[in-house]
């Protein structure tokens, strides 16, 4: 080969070099991209969740019954706190948003129970603060935990509202009181449908999740069931 051509030769294999290396690149890019979930989450009416609490007559509390109103209070401060944060954090997942639109109006609409009970305010007026040491844990880890990636932060929220549904179940099981189990059944579904919504995030970034507090059975009948309205009485 003559030594005027290596040269030519040389640019021309380089030039299809680069182009297989764009194709490749525009392959790669076009294979990561991802169609987000079009999830609707239900902002709850606080206000006709208190007037319909009210119309179901009082009854005498146990103590587990004032212990469960006083940690549930802040069990969905945790949540409105947690979805805040992740909201701050990622931009781009506009779920935490919406979800914590939805918990601040639960969060408030329980104040309800405290006043009819005459039981003190246990929530801290700062974000990310508890009265109870456990959910001051929990908090913590979730926000320590979800600070790695998006997808850690998914999944620490599908953990957080595991339990949360766990602990519900638990309240409804320990009450005979109607007007608390009108509160919980509600926070229960709306709950429920919140873990549908976030699996459904980490499903479209090829993600998956195990239930901590739920059973497997449990939780595959629950993922695997449509969205569930929200009890009104």
């Amino acid at each position: 080969m003559s030594k005027l051509l290596i040269p030519g030769v040389l640019v021309a294999v380089f030039l299809l070099l680069v182009a297989a290396g764009c194709v490749g690149d525009q392959t790669q890019k076009s294979a990561q991209t991802v169609v987000t979930p079009a999830v609707t989450i239900a902002i709850p009416d606080g206000a006709a969740t208190q007037q319909t609490f009210l119309s179901i007559p009082q009854a005498p509390l146990s103590d587990a019954e004032k212990q469960d109103i006083t940690y549930l209070q802040e069990a969905e401060k945790l949540e409105r706190d947690l979805y805040a944060k992740f909201a701050q954090q990622y931009t781009s997942i506009p779920v935490f948003g919406s979800l914590a639109q939805a918990a601040g109006v639960y969060m408030n609409a329980d104040n309800v129970i405290l006043q009819r009970y005459n039981i003190s305010n246990p929530e801290l007026t700062d974000q990310g603060k508890f009265s109870n040491q456990k959910l001051q844990v929990l908090y913590n880890t979730y926000v320590s935990d979800g600070s790695i990636s998006s997808m850690a932060a998914l999944k620490a929220a599908a953990t957080s509202e595991d339990l949360h549904i766990a602990d519900l179940d638990a309240a409804i099981g320990r009450t005979d009181n109607d007007d608390l189990k009108f509160i919980y059944r509600q926070e229960l579904a709306f709950s429920r449908n919140n873990l549908r919504a976030l699996v459904q995030w980490i499903t479209a970034f090829a993600g998956t999740y195990s239930p901590t507090y739920l059973t497997k059975d449990s939780y595959n009948a629950l993922i695997s069931s449509p969205v569930e309205p929200v009890p009104l009485k």
